[in-house]
């Protein structure tokens, strides 16, 4: 579970966006590093999908780089 506040809150370059941007990639990290060990990754990655490109964030290049 990921527990964000409203995106209407914090948007653009603000400091406090950058700050929630950052523990969101921490949150989504740990996500990932989850999903990449579970047999239902696709359906993993698809929910946290539309979150994660709210902040501009590819998952799928996360997925790759904890593959390697």
């Amino acid at each position: 579970m990921v527990v964000k506040p409203p995106i209407e809150i914090t948007q653009g370059d603000s400091k406090e966006h950058k700050l929630e941007k950052n523990l969101l990639l921490g949150e989504l990290k740990r996500l990932i590093n989850f999903a990449a060990l579970s047999e239902n990754k696709i359906e993993v990655l698809k929910s946290i999908e539309d979150l994660a490109l709210t902040y501009d964030i590819d998952i799928y290049e996360m997925v790759n780089q904890e593959l390697d």
